[in-house]
């Protein structure tokens, strides 16, 4: 027979056993829903020895876009907005950053780490900029395929998130056992 103590044990791991099973299914990665709008891309590049540059420098999009910058250099950057509208972390070789530009208006950014690194994104409100961008970047690409490596994956750097569910999850069944721990002695 089984005493009331073991059973409100066996009741406590079984909720922390749930707690680590709905962390490990919400840390399983889901897909991320298509980009309405499009993308474009800004690698961070090693123009001359000991000279970086972003390329390409300037760049128009339309509203909606999200830009990828890539660091395709063995040095770290990073993409900060002049006006502080968004920044990343600092990157190192193949980390990339994000951001989707909702806005139309001329966005300056620069590399905190060589202040001689300065880009500028140009949103405008009309679709007639995603063909721009689109010849743009290709016209880029060609240019400096003989330099650059094939685009690496995301090592999903850069940029500040908020803690993941699975992460929340995983602390509250850590405090929920350290509780029942406790509650024991």
């Amino acid at each position: 027979m089984m005493t009331a103590h073991r059973l409100s044990l066996m009741g406590q791991a079984a909720r922390v056993a749930a707690g680590v099973t709905l962390a490990v299914a919400l840390a399983a990665p889901l897909p991320l829903p298509a980009m309405a709008q499009g993308a474009a891309a800004v690698n961070m590049t090693e123009d001359a020895p000991d000279h970086y540059a972003f390329t390409p420098g300037g760049l128009t999009v339309a509203t909606g876009t999200t830009v990828t910058w890539t660091d395709k250099s063995d040095a770290p950057h990073t993409v900060t907005s002049d006006t502080g509208m968004f920044g990343s972390s600092q990157l190192s070789e193949n980390q990339t950053f994000r951001f989707t530009f909702s806005q139309a208006g001329t966005y300056n950014y620069h590399c905190m780490v060589h202040s001689y690194m300065h880009g500028t994104i140009t949103v405008t409100a009309g679709a007639s900029a995603a063909a721009n961008t689109a010849s743009a970047s290709t016209a880029a690409n060609s240019a400096s395929a003989s330099r650059t490596p094939a685009q690496m994956p995301n090592t999903g750097a850069g940029g500040m998130a908020a803690p993941s569910g699975a992460v929340v999850a995983l602390l509250g069944g850590l405090g929920a056992l350290l509780a029942a721990l406790r509650r024991r002695r």
